[in-house]
């Protein structure tokens, strides 16, 4: 199974996480700066070859009534752009919530393993 990419993309700076060969995991990558949209779509593609990742997961900061503010629009046109090169599947998440979502399932994990691998095993791109 091909690893997945997780980008955290922003005009200055575009963060990178890959997951395990079995996409049970992702880890945190590195920062990269970057000046423009057209950089940014450059890096991801070299680092989704170089890591071998079949997918790519961008997360949209939606507002939380789901209507989406300037920054969320900024990363729809920064898919759109990467979706134009083909040879690979480009998914978006909605990152609302998503930080409190991971420390509760951080907070499982160190009581309860099992409820911990759940809770990791449970997110899956869309």
């Amino acid at each position: 199974m091909a690893r997945t990419l997780g980008v955290d993309y922003g005009t200055r700076r575009v963060g990178f996480a890959v997951s395990d060969e079995m996409a049970i995991v992702a880890v945190p990558l590195f920062i990269r700066e970057v000046t423009s949209v057209a950089e940014a779509v450059r890096v991801v593609r070299a680092v989704a070859a170089e890591k071998g990742a079949a997918c790519v997961v961008v997360g949209i900061p939606l507002n939380m009534d789901g209507s989406k503010g300037p920054m969320a629009l900024q990363v729809e046109a920064f898919v759109a752009l990467l979706r134009e090169g083909g040879g690979l599947e480009i998914a978006t998440w909605d990152e609302r919530l998503s930080t409190g979502w991971w420390s509760a399932c951080w907070w499982r994990r160190m009581y309860h393993g099992r409820a911990a691998r759940r809770c990791a095993t449970s997110w899956r791109p869309r």
